[in-house]
């Protein structure tokens, strides 16, 4: 009887249009010349993590990760995949902390910007997420992120408020 999430979808159909983005994708590592790292817990045990910037989650001078990533089933990267690993990395209140705390995502909002060819070509590879924090304060931490296909191609967007303590 309670209410525990609420979704908005908005559909349209893909058609030919101008073209334009205002991002790179950086260049990094290979994800093979990294180092596996699992968050803890069952979620941990589902996701590959190889960050290439900078290292651990704490006490970093700021709140910036640049991490390839991937689900672990083998499954080919889709939408549901897309919307999973757009809320793989830590909360960005880790990155100022001593050590992981007890937060919750409050709104995450993620924008689908690739094509189903996009999405055909990349198979199970892993993706780029770059995640950027924007502002921490109140118990309340907000958050940018981008998903990049390994050919270089701008696949979602996501800007997330998370709750901490």
């Amino acid at each position: 009887d309670q209410l525990l999430a609420t979704a908005t979808v908005v559909l349209a159909n893909r058609r030919e249009s101008e073209q334009a983005c205002d991002f790179a994708m950086p260049v990094l590592p290979s994800p093979a010349t990294l180092p596996l790292f699992r968050p803890p817990g069952v979620f941990g045990q589902k996701v590959d993590i190889r960050a290439a910037s900078p290292g651990p989650p704490f006490n970093r001078p700021d709140m910036r990760s640049q991490s390839w990533i991937r689900e672990d089933s083998g499954r080919p990267v889709d939408a549901v995949q897309i919307a999973f690993l757009s809320d793989v990395y830590a909360p960005r209140v880790f990155c100022i902390s001593d050590g992981p705390r007890p937060s919750s995502t409050v709104r995450l909002a993620i924008n689908f910007l690739a094509g189903p060819d996009e999405l055909a070509a990349i198979g199970d590879d892993y993706l780029l997420a770059e995640v950027e924090g924007t502002r921490i304060e109140q118990a309340h931490a907000g958050s940018q992120s981008r998903l990049w296909s390994p050919h270089g191609a701008l696949l979602a967007t996501s800007e997330q408020l998370c709750w901490f303590r």
